[in-house]
């Protein structure tokens, strides 16, 4: 009796292992296949000059925006993740040794900031596409200006990788790993709005926000690795209903809620928000009180 059962156990387990294999097999085609897809999306044409005026603007941009969170105060780039579920890496954006500038015409290099894609086509990691796309052609000729005028950083800190967990998640639980594959190329791209107090140019400095909120600003979105919170609902029915302009004017400028919680900058980055002047950080709150209350995503 005792064998039988071990012979139909043995039997059970070798039908899950065939199993597991073909789910993972097939998770390492889907993806590999994701991965090397070439986006038929056809760069945009700039006029940038060398000595552009526009690159204080474009520094401005770089450090309220989130650029030099990912890729370094210098924008040598560094490696933001390395375990065993994937080696991702803040591309070096200088012209220095390691770096990609030299490489990338100023219309790739809009491409890359506004859909997320390499010079070939192939789409960038974790690249906060949503939050770029957005961009008005100004702001990106204006990021581009500031690039082409930082000094080089000799940094090689080669290429991302997807581990087998990654490829999993990617493959079976839509993890947003493809930064091409979280926005419509197609998508019409609004005016850029008037620099001012108002609740328009406050939804175009809201962009920046898009990736981690979510598209209604509800939040409830984990953008990193296990244990980390997930974001909160910024509409008026979440915390921010309690707050003043004053009270959200010490949350972006000191990282500090009313109730006393300071928040953890690699979770909220409100240092790169705090440098942002004053008109943004008004219109960003007149933007958010204007939002319908939405439900937790």
């Amino acid at each position: 009796m005792w064998k039988k059962i071990l012979r139909r156990a043995g039997a059970v387990l070798l039908v899950v292992l065939a199993l597991l294999g073909v789910a993972l097999a097939y998770a390492g085609f889907q993806v590999d296949a994701r991965l090397t897809r070439s986006w038929d999306v056809a760069a945009m044409p700039l006029a940038i000059g060398a000595d552009d005026s526009r690159a204080s603007r474009g520094a401005h941009l770089a450090a309220t925006r989130g650029c030099n969170d990912c890729h370094g105060a210098d924008l040598g780039g560094r490696v933001l993740v390395d375990d065993p579920t994937a080696r991702i890496v803040a591309s070096n954006l200088t012209a220095g040794q390691g770096g990609v500038l030299s490489a990338y015409s100023d219309a790739e290099l809009a491409r890359a900031i506004r859909h997320g894609l390499r010079r070939d086509g192939r789409s960038l990691l974790l690249m906060p596409t949503a939050d770029y796309y957005p961009f008005g052609d100004e702001d990106v000729a204006a990021l581009i200006a500031y690039l082409r005028q930082l000094s080089p950083v000799d940094r090689v800190l080669g290429g991302s990788q997807l581990h087998l967990p990654a490829r999993v998640l990617l493959a079976y639980a839509g993890a947003p790993w493809l930064s091409a594959e979280t926005i419509d190329h197609a998508a019409p791209r609004a005016a850029v709005p008037a620099a001012a107090a108002s609740v328009d140019y406050g939804r175009y400095v809201a962009s920046t926000c898009l990736t981690c909120h979510g598209g209604h600003f509800a939040g409830g979105i984990v953008n990193g690795p296990p244990g980390t919170p997930a974001s909160a609902n910024l509409t008026p029915a979440g915390r921010l209903r309690d707050w003043s302009e004053a009270d959200f004017l010490t949350v972006m400028r000191e990282g500090r809620t009313p109730e006393g919680r300071a928040l953890r900058p690699e979770v909220m980055p409100w240092p790169a928000f705090a440098k942002m002047d004053e008109t943004e950080l008004r219109a960003l709150w007149m933007f958010l009180r204007a939002l319908p209350p939405a439900a937790v995503n």
